[in-house]
């Protein structure tokens, strides 16, 4: 069945848009912020020969992300942190910039921020993920922080406080001590045309949460450059290498589910999808239950393994690579690995992990 079209208004103009100098990748892995566990995790990270790490900012689930940041960039000394991902409502974009300079100095410029809408940080809270006016005003904000930039305060809606001056702008004062070191990067996720369209505009870094079907991630490349010709592209994909096809989509299933979801979230999948794949998607988020959030669960069973294989990247060796490649081809220079949910076997799961970081890690870094 061919794939169905994306709405006109979402089709850019392939033939405008100049491909950019490729970068060299960067492969970067998740990571929980377990208390008492991050140092060891981030130095087996670094020796295994990832990029970065990006560390869950979901306040009831997992430790403080800061905190695991800065732990891990003091256990490690090449290896980047990040944010993976905040949202705009649980830290004031001034909060969020302090404590990233912060930690850019120590660690020497390996510090980044990953934004997003928000999800699980927000469900726990009885909250909706961010509209993308918010997420666009805290983008505005945060970058100007991060630059040493002032931002105006209004204090119209305040009139408890008596006092004979107040400040007229917020700025982080103290921005001095940065000496010569490049503003921390602000990379934003996004999976519909609103939000990769505002982190084209405004974010250092796009971050693709499309799945890997190459169809799909031209497609999202090509929106992104139409706004920004020459803005970096990275993607989070659902990655398992297993010799054993059918126990390698039983690994990935959960997290399939729960990306998958990021794409249907309001009911509908934006971009070209075949008719099978979007009926799937869209299927998701009626069914996904918050409770247990990139977990095996009823939301990721009975999942199509054509859906499994072209949304993820499962399978040997050789076709992990070559998958990675292809997508690589397409303009992106930034992956995040997203390996086996974490509720299933642990064995398997430990296995095909380790074989990512012997067998294919070294090919693509």
């Amino acid at each position: 069945m061919p794939p169905s079209r994306a709405e006109p208004e979402h089709e850019p103009d392939r033939n405008t848009q100049p491909r950019p100098e490729p970068r060299p990748l960067e492969l970067w892995t998740p990571m929980v912020a377990i208390p008492g566990h991050v140092a060891s995790i981030a130095k087996r990270a670094e020796a295994a020969g990832w990029y970065g790490v990006t560390i869950t900012d979901s306040q009831n689930l997992a430790g403080d992300a800061y905190v695991a940041m800065s732990v891990a960039a003091s256990a490690t000394t090449t290896l980047r942190v990040s944010t993976g991902v905040t949202n705009p409502f649980t830290r004031h974009p001034a909060v969020a910039a302090a404590a990233l300079w912060h930690l850019q100095i120590e660690s020497a410029g390996r510090a980044g921020i990953g934004l997003g809408r928000g999800d699980s940080s927000l469900a726990h809270l009885g909250m909706a993920p961010a509209p993308v006016g918010m997420l666009d005003d805290y983008l505005t904000k945060l970058q100007a922080y991060l630059r040493g930039e002032a931002v105006p305060l209004d204090w119209s809606e305040v009139t408890t406080l008596a006092v004979a001056e107040r400040p007229a702008e917020s700025r982080l004062r103290w921005l001095a001590l940065r000496a010569s070191l490049e503003k921390p990067p602000v990379f934003v996720v996004g999976s519909g045309p609103k939000v990769l369209r505002l982190a084209a505009e405004k974010a250092d870094r796009v971050v693709l949460a499309v799945g890997a079907d190459p169809q799909r991630v031209r497609w999202a490349v090509d929106l992104v450059r139409s706004v920004r010709a020459d803005v970096p592209v990275g993607a989070f994909v659902n990655t398992v290498v297993d010799d054993d096809p059918e126990r390698a989509r039983a690994l990935v299933a959960g997290g399939v589910a729960s990306f998958a979801r990021f794409s249907a979230m309001h009911g509908h999948a934006s971009g070209p999808l075949p008719d099978e794949q979007r009926s799937v998607i869209e299927s998701i988020p009626k069914a996904y239950d918050l409770e247990r959030h990139f977990q095996s669960a009823p939301h990721s069973e009975g999942l199509p393994p054509g859906f499994v294989d072209a949304f993820a990247v499962v399978g040997p060796p050789a076709l992990v690579v070559e998958r990675f490649c292809e997508l690589a081809e397409l303009g992106i220079d930034q992956f995040h690995v997203v390996g086996p949910t974490g509720d299933v076997d642990p064995g398997a799961a430990r296995t095909a992990r380790r074989r990512f970081t012997a067998e294919v890690l070294p090919e693509l870094a």
